[in-house]
């Protein structure tokens, strides 16, 4: 496989796998909030700005979403977003190239502005139609259509809008190679959309400067223009703007007479073209690529791309395609020692270029016609009044049918007028019902998510509440058997310290059981003196202010102290060889004894 090729395949992988960064990110959020919409109106919205999001990369994907704005909007008879729908259906048709379509949606999308008074709408349309007008090779429609939109920024002051029609205007002439002028309005074009930091609007200018210094012979200049503008398509992902800057540098190297940088730059912007369906891009490419091709007498593959290139021109009826093609083939055919193909594309390709003058004249001949009503009409005019002084006397026998004529038309102006003026009222009165009912749609809609995020905080609370109460619930339960416990506990050593104190009050003990019974009776008052301590501790467990104190403890003396306390009790019961065994794991108890001694 050719090297070139290669290089040619791999760099589409790469473009293709970038649209998984940011831009994705974007229309991931998008279609999340596509989803959760509970209304037409922001369903709309969102369908169109997914819609705006693919057009450039993803044409085909861009069509599903705003068919379906259109459609929603037409059911709804939202003239406002119907407009929007059908001004982004003419821009995907006019990207495919498709002009019949993309003017038809056009009009209908100015239609709507209309309807609305929407001048700034009106102002992106007149825009759009220059374009399609310029690339029809309808140069003077293309201007009256640039001016109107021109106007109508100036008169709401939309310089951000100015800056891309200026842009536009600079194409026109840049196309009659006018590169001065070009230039001219190139640089206003710029300087505005740096004031609203419009990066893709400046690398459109870098563009279009790149290449009038291609016109200008300054290929150098016209490259650096072009890497300029790269670098700022890259970083917004834009596809279709890198297809035109690496043409455009397919152009200037070809210029250079460096061929393989020339092809290998084409062929790139030939396979982004090819993967947005511009047809018109595509045929472009294949023109410069023979042209690069018959430059290097390899006119077997000039051939092929300049007949390639003619079939696309053909069916897209573009006749400076068609002129361009011609004059390859023609040149390929020469080189090849076929004269007699060669002769005859050469002179379709005179027969074209014919057109083509004429084309470009028409504006000139519409001048000179309109300059020439003008003067024939103040001619008319001169000789009326020549004709006025000559009847002078029959003029002021008419004056009084005169007078009342105008008195008639007077008063027929005021009626009208004042129609007029009512009709004006009435819009408006239409146009502030129309707004109140879109503030009130949109108020309602946001008082419905109030009520169900109201809704919703309610539920929770509410489950927040049952389980607190159940929480609530065992809390007393546990306090309840705590305070059962403890009055067992309680009354274990107090029965002790009284059985052992009335067993002393009897004076018929002997001196040592007096003392041991004395020693009970102090070791169970300890034990409930303890006893109330563990109550306190755990109120203070409870409060959070417990403190845990670990002391070295004698087993033996707490077992023992164990066995005297029942002891008592067992006495009082006159219950006798009662043993006191722990059931527990004796290897365990006594490797644990043994870990705390050593």
């Amino acid at each position: 496989m050719n090297l070139r090729v290669i290089f040619i395949l791999f760099f589409i992988l790469i473009i293709s796998g970038q649209a998984t960064t940011a831009q994705k990110v974007v229309r991931d959020s998008l279609l999340i909030e596509l989803n959760k919409s509970n209304s037409d109106t922001s369903t709309i919205d969102l369908l169109n700005e997914l819609s705006t999001n693919l057009i450039r990369s993803y044409p085909d994907s861009a069509l599903v979403f705003v068919k379906k704005s259109e459609a929603l909007s037409k059911k709804i008879n939202d003239s406002k977003r119907l407009a929007e729908s059908c001004k982004l259906l003419g821009n995907i048709f006019y990207g495919k190239d498709d002009f019949d379509k993309a003017e038809n949606f056009y009009q209908e999308a100015l239609n709507e502005y209309i309807k609305t008074n929407n001048i700034l709408g009106k102002a992106k349309i007149y825009n759009n139609l220059g374009a399609l007008y310029r690339n029809k090779g309808n140069y003077t429609e293309s201007l009256k259509y640039y001016q109107l939109s021109l106007e109508f920024r100036e008169q709401i002051g939309d310089r951000q809008g100015m800056g891309k029609t200026y842009n536009n205007i600079g194409n026109l002439h840049l196309i009659q190679k006018n590169f001065n002028i070009a230039l001219k309005y190139f640089n206003k074009s710029q300087q505005i959309r740096k004031e609203y930091n419009d990066s893709l609007g400046i690398s459109g200018c870098y563009v279009n400067i790149g290449a009038t210094y291609i016109g200008k012979n300054n290929y150098t200049v016209a490259i650096s223009y072009f890497k300029k503008a790269i670098e700022i398509y890259q970083s917004f992902e834009d596809i279709f703007g890198m297809g035109e800057c690496y043409k455009s540098i397919g152009i200037a190297n070809l210029k250079l007479e460096k061929i393989d940088l020339a092809l290998d730059y084409l062929a790139m912007s030939y396979e982004i073209e090819k993967k947005l369906g511009d047809r018109i891009g595509m045929a472009s490419s294949l023109t410069l690529m023979a042209n690069t091709y018959n430059k290097s007498g390899e006119y077997k593959l000039a051939l092929q791309k300049a007949l390639k290139s003619l079939e696309i021109a053909n069916k897209l009826e573009v006749l400076q395609l068609k002129t361009e093609n011609y004059e390859q083939i023609s040149l390929a055919y020469e080189g090849l020692a076929n004269y007699n193909k060669s002769l005859y594309y050469h002179k379709l390709l005179l027969k074209s270029k014919d057109s083509l003058i004429n084309i470009e004249k028409i504006g000139e001949l519409e001048a000179i016609e309109a300059k020439y009503q003008s003067e024939n009409k103040q001619l008319q005019i001169e000789k009326l009044e020549s004709d006025n002084k000559l009847n002078s006397l029959n003029m002021q026998r008419m004056q009084i049918k005169q007078y009342f004529s105008y008195g008639i038309i007077a008063i027929s102006l005021l009626i009208i007028i004042t129609l007029f003026l009512l009709r004006i009222k009435l819009q408006r009165k239409n146009r502030t019902i129309f707004d109140q009912n879109e503030e009130i749609r949109t108020q309602n809609e946001e008082l419905e998510k109030h009520r169900n995020h109201l809704e919703d905080l309610v539920e929770k609370r509410t489950a927040d509440l049952v389980v607190a109460k159940e929480k609530a619930e065992k809390s007393d339960q546990l306090k309840s058997a705590f305070l059962a416990n403890m009055s067992h506990e309680i009354r274990t050593p107090l029965n002790a310290i009284v059985g052992f104190s009335n067993l002393i009050s009897e004076g018929e003990l002997t001196k040592e059981e007096n003392l041991e019974y004395s020693k009970f009776v102090e070791n169970n008052s300890n034990a409930l003196i303890n006893l109330i301590d563990d109550i306190i501790d755990i109120a203070k467990i409870e409060s959070g202010n417990f403190a845990i104190s670990k002391v070295q403890t004698d087993v033996f003396l707490l077992t023992k102290e164990i066995f005297n306390s029942y002891k008592s009790h067992l006495l009082m019961e006159h219950k006798e060889n009662i043993e006191f065994i722990l059931n527990t794991d004796k290897t365990y108890l006594l490797r644990r004894i043994f870990f705390c001694y050593i």
